[in-house]
């Protein structure tokens, strides 16, 4: 499938342009392993995923397959052609930084995807580019009648992977969440964050 590999270590990201009709695949190497999919368009970067405008026009908290994933300009962006995983997946958090992990556990200088996303569009020339809100592929977090959420281990195994079609040329980033700790004793990633990897073809 893919013309072009890329894998994204444990606590690390990796970003790339991607242009119109290309097949995306992401797949968990290891299992568990949340990972946050962010989306801008490569020609305006003002343009970007919205959560928001996706439930709005799909009806759905996450879309099935056959659905797209849209901007804040209301453009499609994304999408969904494929989910060999037990299928759940988030669009209601955001990336993790680091405020989040000296809140929990009050630990400074913790590995998040608010940062990784910031250094992989470094990369790439795009500095200053704060993180829109990501699809949280794989993560397992779904409302409740209480109003709050049922917060489960990732239930994605060894070798699951997510397919999708680009809508338009898009700057892709994508961070292998660093949520190693328990959240509401839960170990959301098994208690350390492992690869992903990304195809492109």
């Amino acid at each position: 499938m893919a013309s072009q590999k890329i894998e994204i270590p444990g606590y690390q990201g990796r970003a790339v342009v991607v242009g119109t009709g290309a097949a995306v695949r992401i797949t968990d190497v290891e299992g568990a392993q949340i990972g946050d999919l962010f989306l801008l368009a490569a020609d305006d970067l003002e343009e970007v995923f919205s959560a928001a405008m996706t439930r709005l026009v799909t009806f759905h908290l996450f879309p099935t397959i056959g659905e797209s994933f849209y901007s804040n300009r209301r453009r499609e962006m994304l999408t969904f052609t494929g989910d060999t995983s037990p299928g759940r997946h988030d669009m209601t958090f955001a990336p993790c930084d680091s405020e989040f992990y000296e809140e929990l556990v009050g630990e400074t200088g913790h590995p998040n995807c608010h940062d990784n996303f910031m250094s992989a569009v470094a990369q790439l020339d795009f500095d200053g580019r704060l993180p829109p809100d990501p699809i949280n592929l794989f993560q397992s977090s779904m409302p409740n009648t209480e109003g709050g959420f049922d917060i489960e281990r990732s239930p994605s195994g060894p070798g699951d992977f997510v397919e999708f079609e680009t809508q338009m040329d898009l700057l892709l980033v994508l961070t292998a969440c660093s949520a190693d700790i328990k959240i509401e004793d839960v170990d959301v990633i098994g208690g350390r964050s492992t690869p992903l990897l990304l195809e492109i073809g």
